[in-house]
């Protein structure tokens, strides 16, 4: 911090860096003012001094500051508290690694840009609003956010789907505040389900041609969140033996893909081979770092049972007790 009022170095003299006096986007006007104002009380410049020091350890925790630090490539994760999960608060697959991440002492952050807020499931909102990260629109159409949607559309919209409208229909998925979840993930756990061949990308149910069938083919918004993560190791990028892509098969809605290769189990996505390639071992390694956890809004027991596998069986933490006691129920129930 430099405390320009008392001249020398902490006001640019004997090659102090100069950047250090530029003043930092968390910082006030007034603040920075009584940083510079040799007249102004002592105590008041040091309360600034203090204030500021507070507010950069904060900006560096702070989750509202997530997404831009995602987008911008400025994360540090030094600053992180981890292990965290990235998710979006819908119900289904964001709830259920929401419960199980807080049971475990994991940092979740659910992104949620304009108007994505009423779709939260409303446990969500009851018990992991403190999580909520509210993203602006601005930097959900920041030109970082469009060139990644674009390269991704170029996989995901094909053929006849390629319509003038394409960008505005994926909006409507959700999908851009998606790319911040899994844009620095060290791995992605979805839990979902699979598009069909001779289906479109945007519902899963429209007859296309079966080449406009994404190869990457989960289906809904979480696809594109899939196709982000996937980009990040192809065409000379990330070494494609780090991609940690995993999906469990839920088959969900009747018109899914139901393979019998990867139905009901894990599977994980080979960039070389571009395709899926079933996990021998009845879970995926569990979840650790920077990470994302999402999927379908509507899971069966079995899916609910993946995640909750994923993290592990013996949970000594009332949440998640109470998420095997919802599940024991509604096996009794089926």
């Amino acid at each position: 911090v430099p405390l320009m009022r008392t001249g020398g170095a902490s006001n640019g003299m004997f090659y102090f860096p100069q950047g250090a006096l530029q003043k930092p986007h968390f910082c006030t006007g007034e603040q920075w003012s009584l940083l510079k104002d040799e007249d102004a009380p002592v105590e008041d410049s040091a309360a600034a001094v203090v204030a500021l020091v507070d507010a950069h350890l904060q900006a560096q925790r702070l989750p509202r500051g997530l997404a831009a630090d995602i987008v911008f490539g400025r994360l540090d994760r030094a600053c992180l508290e981890l292990p965290m999960l990235l998710s979006g608060a819908c119900a289904g697959a964001d709830e259920a690694f929401g419960e199980m991440a807080a049971a475990h002492g994991h940092r979740l952050v659910h992104f949620l840009g304009p108007g994505d807020e009423e779709w939260a499931s409303a446990k969500a909102k009851e018990t992991q609003q403190d999580a909520f990260e509210h993203v602006e629109r601005e930097l959900l159409e920041d030109r970082v956010v469009s060139e990644a949607l674009e390269i991704a559309g170029r996989s995901r919209v094909l053929g006849s789907q390629r319509t003038p409208d394409w960008r505005t229909r994926v909006a409507e998925m959700a999908a851009r505040r998606n790319y911040l979840q899994v844009r620095s993930a060290d791995a992605v756990y979805v839990v979902g389900w699979r598009l069909e061949k001779g289906k479109d990308q945007f519902t899963g149910r429209g007859d296309v041609s079966p080449h406009e069938t994404p190869v990457l083919d989960v289906g809904g918004g979480t696809g594109w969140a899939c196709q982000w993560y996937v980009d990040r190791f192809r065409d000379g990028g990330e070494d494609p033996s780090l991609c940690r892509l995993f999906l469990f098969d839920d088959a969900g809605p009747p018109w899914a893909r139901r393979d019998p290769a990867t139905e009901g189990r894990w599977s994980r996505w080979s960039v070389l081979s571009n395709a899926w390639e079933p996990l021998e071992a009845a879970a995926p390694p569990r979840p650790s770092g920077l990470y994302a956890g999402i999927g379908a809004t509507r899971l069966s027991g079995r899916a609910e049972r993946a995640i909750r596998g994923l993290y592990g069986d013996e949970v000594e933490n009332e949440a998640a007790e109470e998420l095997a006691e919802r599940l024991e129920e509604e096996e009794e129930e089926e």
